[in-house]
């Protein structure tokens, strides 16, 4: 993920992120999210899902904490966002809405509330 990404520029109107952003250092954050700029096209679209601050069942504070927020936990690291965080990382991109929620998954080991934030950023022109 530190590399630029195969893609050509503006060549995506929605690219969708599902729990997939929040495993990155500061640096690979700042990273992804001057790529996703790049590749999504003006008026473009993230959807995305990331780890809340909030969410206890699966991890906050949990293991060595190597930067704010951002965790390794033994066998991977994690990042857990507030609204600033989701503000200063996502804007990067473009519009950012954002908004702090919970799910619970299907599968045995997930049956717990995961608290997590959905973020919409519009690219601009």
């Amino acid at each position: 993920m530190q590399e630029e990404f195969p893609f050509a520029d503006e060549s995506y109107s929605l690219i969708i992120a599902d729990l997939s952003l929040h495993y990155f250092d500061n640096n690979t954050t700042i990273h992804i999210m001057k790529e996703i700029k790049r590749i999504l096209k003006a008026n473009g679209v993230l959807l995305a899902r990331v780890a809340s601050i909030n969410d206890f069942n699966f991890g906050v504070g949990v293991g060595e904490q190597l930067e704010k927020n951002f965790y390794f936990e033994g066998d991977y690291t994690k990042r857990f966002f507030n609204h600033d965080d989701i503000n200063k990382y996502f804007s990067i991109i473009g519009e950012v809405e954002s908004f702090e929620t919970s799910m619970i998954r299907n599968e045995d080991e997930y049956r717990k509330p995961k608290v997590l934030y959905q973020v919409k950023v519009k690219k601009g022109k």
